[in-house]
């Protein structure tokens, strides 16, 4: 079998299909702010986020000791980008397609025109100075929601879920969306 040619690819920066969502938080200047984040991943109810060590977000949720994963569609692209570009602003008032009801399990923002939250206490934050600027923060997630139309008598419609995935480099990143194409896990070994 003749092996692909493979080069080594120099960049600071590598995302390779990341979900990107809004990260709901108890901002003490604004009272509750969002920030976009692309770094994420769940286990069991572990959640884990990758973010700027220096940001006003992370100040924020280490203060509050929560946060809200608030998975957007493809209608929320601007407001998604306001919360990757104003640090330190009121997002809430710059994205004004959005509103929030406040969560019942902690002090966070539930991002009501995201199709999926998660409501997220956070347990510890882990600065390694291997890894410079940025941290992650390890948190147990506390409650799921998911809009209505996307579960059927308690079961996840994966179909209707569209979420918007993060890809690129230092020199360009860019937004994709799922087609319609699904398999479920286990069709191809059988």
């Amino acid at each position: 079998m003749k092996r692909k040619k493979k080069v080594e690819l120099f960049t600071d920066k590598l995302y390779y299909g990341f979900l990107i969502f809004l990260l709901g938080y108890r901002d003490e200047k604004h009272g509750y702010n969002y920030t976009t984040i692309s770094s994420s991943y769940t286990l069991d109810d572990m959640l884990v986020v990758g973010i700027w060590k220096y940001g006003c977000a992370i100040k924020q949720i280490s203060a509050a000791g929560c946060f809200t994963v608030n998975v957007p569609s493809e209608t929320l692209m601007s407001e998604m980008e306001i919360g990757g570009l104003h640090s330190g602003s009121n997002k809430f008032e710059l994205a004004s397609g959005l509103t929030i009801t406040k969560s019942e399990k902690i002090d966070a923002p539930i991002i009501n025109e995201c199709v999926l939250n998660i409501e997220c206490e956070v347990v510890k934050v882990i600065e390694l100075k291997e890894f410079g600027d940025y941290c992650n923060i390890f948190a147990k997630i506390k409650g799921r929601f998911i809009d209505s139309q996307l579960q059927e008598n308690g079961i996840l419609k994966r179909e209707l879920l569209n979420p918007i995935f993060y890809l690129g480099d230092d020199e360009k990143r860019s937004y994709r969306y799922f087609n319609n194409q699904k398999n479920d896990f286990g069709d191809f070994s059988k």
